[in-house]
């Protein structure tokens, strides 16, 4: 996530891992769960192993920008308005 004014002028940012890399990690680290095909689960409760990964990584994701984003606005002067 980078962090800009409305100058163009980079402010900072923050890096964390991509949804490929968390559900790549997830796999390698667990001799039960294989890499799977990252698409847009059907729902965030999953029915079965790869749909339960999928839901995880996606919607684990997608919160994680989020919090970055709320955190973003609560700490950095200037944003927070909708223009983020």
């Amino acid at each position: 996530v980078d962090v800009v004014s409305a100058k163009g002028e980079f402010l900072g940012g923050a890096i964390a891992p991509g949804v490929q890399v968390s559900s790549d990690a997830a796999a390698a680290r667990s001799a039960a769960l294989r890499r799977v095909e990252l698409t847009r689960p059907r729902s965030v409760v999953g029915k079965n192993t790869v749909e339960c990964m999928q839901a995880g990584a996606v919607f684990g994701f997608a919160g994680l920008v989020d919090g970055l984003v709320s955190r973003v606005r609560e700490d950095v002067d200037g944003f927070g308005g909708d223009d983020v």
